[in-house]
């Protein structure tokens, strides 16, 4: 009997270690290890219970966190997954308590929720843009994350999960399109835009190698004595066989897809080669302006491609300007500073571009070595349509005075906004009044046109 005892003891612990094993075997193949949340099994299982029987109804979630590799390859990846943790709180916060949120991979999470009307839809993706993306701090700095979102609803977009997931995931792409941290509801009109979109991307990676890309640049005139001063590299993009396309549409997609380092190292060190052929030939004072974008930024590559344009171009650093926008400057978990406070150490200057079309935080003015202000076109285009234009003008180039920057303004078209800019002090003009931006050989000519005119003058 005691014998049997322990062969039955030995069966149940055997059969407990069993069931233990196979519910742990389970969890890991429903549940995601790193956060715990189910996974897209589960989602599809809750799917079809939502919709299941009369009167069904679900919506579908997919929510991809903003610039999450630039955590990534700044901070670690350990720190990448500490902040993913911080965020399933958040979002689980955020959620109602009929809906599942999932991690589905990498930096993209889906929810399913049992609700459809586009009301409660909206409040659920605005609880997660507001609520989720409250201040984290990571590695010692503050992180600001931000969601964009696609949204897919059953039955008006679908009757089974895999099409839902997949539309949602068609809006998130747009939401990532128009600008990131907002949600997308689809619509069918998405499928064209998205497929135009994928086929655009593959022709833009091709576009280096088959040399349809080209740098064009724009005169800078010194409003004082009329002459160029400089010039802005502008990229521009001339398909084989089809009509140019927009930097508005390229530059953004070239964002989202990655492609934007290796173009604009590719722009940085055309813009340097052609400067210093400039000043070797017939124009030693010239100087060169580049636009960078905060993908750049973020991806930690800026710094060396600065310092390899120079060393082979054999460009002074002094003659070298990086334009920014303002929404730059937001970045902070980019390193933003400090990235700029190293390309300044090699002699190289910085601007802020579009100055007053963004958020025109007068505090980054201080604390960062800027040494220009780009006027944004449309203050120059309307400054002399009434005395309040004028004065709001007048103020912008008062900060610059006093801050000691020196001004540009772009959009120039006509010979009453010169005269109004000298009156406000400003030192340079942009605009189509002198020229659109054009190639090297027109540039030369062009320049050496307005020497010509000046002189005899």
């Amino acid at each position: 009997p005691q014998d049997l005892r322990t062969m039955l003891q030995r069966y149940r612990d055997e059969n407990e270690k069993v069931r233990k094993s196979e519910a742990e075997i389970s969890r890991m193949v429903h549940h995601d290890f790193l956060t715990g949340l189910p996974n897209r099994l589960i989602a599809e299982r809750d799917f079809n219970d939502f919709t299941s029987g009369p009167g069904g109804a679900a919506s579908v979630f997919f929510i991809d966190l903003d610039h999450f590799k630039a955590v990534n390859d700044t901070l670690g990846h350990a720190i990448g997954d500490e902040l993913l943790k911080a965020i399933t709180l958040k979002l689980s916060a955020a959620v109602n308590r009929d809906a599942t949120l999932c991690r589905v991979g990498g930096d993209e999470f889906l929810i399913v929720s049992r609700r459809r009307d586009e009301e409660t839809v909206h409040a659920i993706a605005e609880r997660i843009r507001v609520h989720a993306g409250e201040p984290v701090e990571m590695g010692g700095r503050v992180i600001m994350p931000t969601f964009s979102i696609g949204i897919a609803r059953f039955p008006d977009d679908g009757s089974d999960f895999e099409t839902l997931a997949r539309k949602a995931d068609i809006a998130l792409y747009n939401a990532k399109a128009a600008g990131r941290n907002m949600f997308r509801l689809y619509d069918e009109g998405m499928n064209s835009q998205t497929l135009t979109h994928i086929y655009m991307s593959g022709r833009l990676r091709e576009a280096l190698t088959r040399g349809e890309m080209k740098v064009y640049y724009q005169p800078k005139i010194a409003l004082k004595t009329g002459l160029v001063e400089g010039a802005e590299a502008l990229l521009r993009w001339f398909p084989e066989g089809g009509a140019p396309v927009s930097p508005e549409e390229f530059i953004p997609m070239a964002e989202i897809t990655g492609q934007i380092d290796e173009l604009g190292r590719w722009v940085l060190r055309e813009a340097c080669l052609q400067c210093r052929a400039w000043q070797m030939d017939r124009f030693p004072r010239m100087k060169i302006s580049v636009n960078v974008s905060a993908a750049q930024f973020k991806r930690g590559n800026l710094v060396k491609a600065v310092q390899d344009a120079l060393d082979e171009s054999g460009l002074a650093p002094a003659c070298l300007e990086l334009e920014l926008t303002e929404s730059i400057l937001l970045h902070e978990e980019f390193d933003v500073r400090g990235q700029i406070a190293r390309i300044r150490e090699m002699g190289v200057t910085f601007s802020i571009d579009d100055f007053g079309k963004g958020y025109s935080n007068l505090g980054y003015l201080g604390k960062l070595d800027i040494g220009t202000l780009k006027i944004d076109r449309h203050f120059i285009a309307h400054m002399m349509n009434t005395e309040r234009d004028k004065a709001l003008v007048g103020a912008i180039f008062a900060i610059a005075k006093a801050l000691n920057l020196k001004t540009v303004a772009e959009g120039v078209e006509n010979e009453e906004s010169i005269k109004a800019l000298k009156a406000f002090g400003c030192s340079t003009g942009q605009g189509f009044y002198w020229s659109r931006p054009v190639e090297p050989a027109a540039f030369e000519a062009y320049a050496a046109t307005i020497r010509g005119r000046v002189r005899r003058a």
